[in-house]
């Protein structure tokens, strides 16, 4: 397991700054500011939408159900295994979509460059939006875009608005947070949707998609961080953790709250790629296959 809190050498920062750019020019392609898409993800997802996968026989999501619990802190009416399942997609969903555009509204497009590792994080999470909503759809249900909750915002606010040194701290941990919340759904949905093997496949592609761009994320980060922000976010991170888990009170639902903290603060990401479809970032790859050969 490697340490992400550990303050990583200059030749080391450089050393994956240069793997990451390289890995997301060959995996991704370039970044257009106008359409906000990537010229090699683009068109594989193009074709993922062009062939959409549904639940074969009644819906298992009630959509009118499941909306008006979208609106609610606590769930009522969505509450079976797969309501809830959902419900956390949505959310999720909401939160990503409201960072992207709110980062966009406050960057602009200037910024895009495909020398910027920050671009790739940002247009992947612009793939993330429409990645789960086509994971919603799969059940029958459709997503209103709405702001998330004002928690999330506030989260979502101060990770664009704080000086990058303090913001990455905050960027680090919720994203440690997230690639583990998606791990989870995914081991969830290997549970919950046994029976309906296209559905299931669809899902391993699209949560793999995700946690492979997340893990990525984590390493970016850690990247940007010096000894003394490290041990910041270390400290944080159950906090950042907790937060995010309250606020989402399907998750405990779901899941239990202490299993998921736990998780989320033992801060093992590439631990999370076991078993997940998907083109790893080589570095995090090749550390990943000398842990599993220790």
């Amino acid at each position: 397991m490697i340490d992400l809190f550990r303050a990583q050498t200059a030749a080391e920062r450089t050393s994956f700054v240069q793997g990451f750019l390289a890995w997301v020019h060959e995996r991704d392609g370039m970044p257009d500011a106008q359409t906000l898409t990537l010229s090699k993800r683009e068109p594989r997802f193009l074709e993922q939408e062009a062939n959409p996968i549904r639940w074969n026989g009644p819906a298992p999501v009630d959509p009118e159900a499941y909306n008006r619990d979208l609106e609610r802190y606590v769930p009522q009416e969505a509450t079976s295994p797969l309501g809830l399942w959902a419900l956390i997609t949505g959310k999720i969903n909401r939160a990503e979509r409201f960072g992207v555009e709110f980062g966009f509204w406050f960057n602009g497009h200037k910024h895009v460059s495909d020398q910027d590792p920050r671009t790739y994080q940002e247009f992947q999470e612009l793939y993330h939006t429409r990645i789960l909503a086509d994971a919603l759809s799969t059940l029958g249900l459709s997503l209103v875009h709405k702001a998330p909750s004002s928690v999330m915002r506030l989260l979502i606010r101060a990770m664009t608005l704080l000086p990058s040194p303090i913001a990455n701290i905050i960027i680090m941990d919720a994203e440690i947070a997230g690639a583990t919340i998606f791990k989870l759904l995914l081991e969830k949905a290997r549970e919950l949707m046994a029976d309906q093997p296209e559905v299931l496949n669809r899902i391993e592609d699209l949560l793999g998609q995700i946690l492979v761009d997340e893990v990525g994320h984590v390493h970016l980060m850690r990247s940007t961080l010096g000894p003394l922000q490290l041990r910041i976010a270390k400290g944080l991170l159950p906090q950042i953790a907790k937060s995010m888990v309250k606020d989402n009170p399907e998750i405990s639902m779901l899941f239990t709250f202490d299993q998921v903290i736990a998780r989320m603060v033992a801060a093992d990401v590439d631990g999370l790629m076991a078993d997940v479809r998907g083109e790893l970032l080589p570095t995090i790859a090749e550390a990943a296959a000398e842990r599993d050969a220790a």
